[in-house]
């Protein structure tokens, strides 16, 4: 989030290292503290909302980091947005600021870059947006995976993976992710049975 008008119409941006990870759960502050080789590239797989200050009164866009680098005192990014994803309007991104677990009184009032634990896609859903869509666009456009033939299966199995499909499709990857257990549980069962 920034308060400078216009920032996000350039390709980078640069905020001072004390202000990432402000308003970030103290367990994803410490988890992304270092900005080591391995955190960056796991912050560069994230997608990421590009905002205003309320002050401001600018839409919010939605794309992902594409560099990452510390300079003394400060922590400059590149970035891009996803093609063809309106921006967001700043009220409406307002109206969203408690399912992104943003603080709409003090945090929309100061740059930073925080880590929010929410699912941004299925968010942005509240806006329009279609999430598995969004999901396409931000991986590249990744054909989904076809469900292979499986050599040891049940009827478990199959019920979960299909729901687990369903979900996926219907309201994006997060959905599925419990379906998806479910089906490797049955799974090994399965083949712990056939096992002995």
């Amino acid at each position: 989030m920034s308060g400078a008008s216009r920032v996000w119409d350039e390709p980078r941006w640069k905020i001072e290292r004390e202000r990432v990870g402000e308003y970030t759960d103290d367990a994803l502050r410490a988890r992304y503290r270092v900005l080591d080789e391995a955190t960056i590239a796991e912050l560069m797989a994230l997608p990421a909302l590009f905002a205003y200050e309320k002050p401001v009164d600018r839409p919010a866009r939605l794309g992902r980091i594409t560099q990452i680098a510390t300079r003394g005192l400060f922590v400059r990014i590149q970035y891009v947005f996803l093609e063809g994803v309106p921006p967001i309007p700043a009220a409406q991104f307002l109206e969203l600021a408690s399912d992104l677990d943003i603080d709409s009184g003090w945090e929309v009032h100061r740059t930073h870059w925080a880590v929010k634990d929410v699912d941004l896609f299925e968010v942005l859903r509240n806006v329009g947006l279609n999430p598995v869509e969004l999901a396409r666009k931000f991986s590249g456009g990744v054909a989904p995976v076809v469900q292979p033939t499986l050599s040891v299966s049940s009827l478990a199995v199959d019920r979960a993976l299909a729901d687990a499909e369903q979900l996926i499709e219907t309201r994006g990857p997060t959905s599925g992710v419990d379906r998806v257990h479910t089906a490797l549980q049955g799974f090994m069962i399965e083949l712990c049975r056939n096992e002995g």
